[in-house]
C-alpha cells in the first residue's frame, strides 16, 4: 500500500517513507483517508466482518490520538500505525502503535 510517499508492507508490517510537507501532499493524504475509512463503511456493511485492516494514521497531536481511538474501537481495525504518534497514542489501546523515525521531508 502506497499513499503520498508512505508505503506499508502488508506481509512484513513494515512503514516506509516520509511524510510530505507540501499542502497538496496533505491534501493527498486525506483524501487517501477518506478513501480507506468509506472501504471500512463498506466492510462493516458486507458480509466480510472478519477482515481487520491496518490504518495509517500521520501525526502526532491531539486531532491524530482522537483518530487513532476511534479506530481502534473499530472491529474492523486491527492495528492503528500512528506515524510518528506520541507518548499517550501507544498507551491509550494495545491495537495503537507509534512508528518512530519517519519525518517531514521538506
Amino acid at each position: 500500500c502506497n499513499v503520498a510517499g508512505l508505503v506499508y508492507n502488508h506481509s512484513t508490517g513494515e512503514l516506509s517513507g516520509s511524510v510530505p510537507s507540501s499542502p497538496t501532499s496533505y491534501s493527498s493524504l486525506r483524501k487517501a483517508a477518506l478513501v480507506a475509512l468509506s472501504k471500512l463503511d463498506e466492510l462493516q456493511t458486507s458480509d466480510e466482518t472478519a477482515v481487520e485492516e491496518t490504518v495509517i494514521v500521520v501525526g502526532g497531536g491531539g486531532r491524530e490520538h482522537a483518530i487513532a481511538l476511534a479506530l481502534a474501537k473499530s472491529p474492523h481495525v486491527g492495528k492503528v500505525l500512528c506515524c510518528p504518534g506520541n507518548g499517550g497514542t501507544c498507551s491509550s489501546n494495545p491495537k495503537i502503535v507509534n512508528v518512530e523515525g519517519h519525518s517531514q521531508s521538506n
